[in-house]
């Protein structure tokens, strides 16, 4: 079971609809912020070009398999960079209001000490995952 600073932040995998989540990663590498339009950009626009549902009932989970498997330390800076491109990329494209009502949440590992730091980050909706 995960414990939790903020409870409401806590995302359960079995609470998310496969039908309304798009799970975006990066690979094994972790990637610098330039990389977001080689990587990241197109799974967005794959996921959201297949999926017929209004944007802002999506749920957008960030899970690099450089975090999620232990592949490499957490990097906290790069998992906040990349929860703003994704939010930027929603609202240069479909507006303020739908990047604002999206939920973007975090999917890798979590050192618990930085957990109300993520949190507490504008860009990130909760975190969904094991915390070290």
């Amino acid at each position: 079971m995960m414990t939790s600073i903020n409870p409401t932040m806590e995302i359960r995998a079995d609470r998310l609809d496969p039908l309304t989540t798009i799970t975006l990663d990066e690979g094994p590498q972790r990637l610098t912020p330039l990389a977001f339009e080689e990587v990241i950009l197109p799974q967005l626009i794959t996921g959201l070009t297949a999926n017929p549902r209004p944007i802002s009932s999506i749920t957008f989970v960030y899970q690099p398999a450089w975090a999620s498997h232990g592949l490499m330390a957490t990097d906290i800076l790069q998992i906040k960079i990349a929860h703003r491109q994704i939010r930027d990329f929603i609202r240069e494209w479909w507006g303020k209001e739908n990047a604002r009502q999206v939920r973007i949440i975090y999917g890798g590992q979590c050192r618990q000490e930085w957990t109300a730091d993520l949190i507490a980050d504008q860009n990130i909706d909760g975190i969904l995952g094991r915390r070290d």
